[in-house]
């Protein structure tokens, strides 16, 4: 119970310290933050896909939910030794109108060492749990 109430204060802590300017993406996928480049940005549209990364890269993962549904994506396997949390956070789309606007959380993970190992996310409510899951994303990275 006591670890349920933590992964919600964090995702409230998320949301509400969040709300941030949009990340601007360049041509070449290159985009600077800390003083680091961003070699990959990768959305929903890369389920499944092959990344070829180096460690020490830094990549960027966005994934959209509807607001206001209480869903949120989450990681449901990572390997810790080969990827490091940079910083999560959610934007919301200031195209939309205020209730229900769509959130697009963002991890930033910095490659570590050389492995070849997926990272899935699943999309789900905290309250009813993970094994009820709407929807799940799958990226491998192969690290050379």
């Amino acid at each position: 119970m006591l670890k349920i109430i933590i992964h919600i204060l964090m995702h409230i802590t998320i949301i509400l310290t969040g709300i941030t300017l949009s990340i601007g993406q360049s041509i070449n996928g290159s985009t600077a933050i800390n003083n680091c480049q961003i070699t990959a940005v990768i959305t929903k549209s890369d389920n499944n896909k092959n990344i070829m990364v180096r460690p020490g890269d830094l990549v960027q993962i966005e994934l959209k939910v509807q607001g206001g549904t209480g869903y949120t994506w989450d990681i449901e396997k990572m390997n810790v030794d080969c990827f490091e949390i940079i910083k999560v956070e959610s934007k919301y789309d200031v195209d939309e109108g205020a209730a229900g606007r769509p959130v697009t959380k963002i991890w930033k993970l910095k490659i570590r060492n050389k492995c070849d190992t997926p990272i899935k996310f699943i999309l789900y409510r905290i309250w009813e749990g993970k094994e009820k899951a709407i929807d799940n994303f799958q990226i491998k990275f192969s690290v050379s």
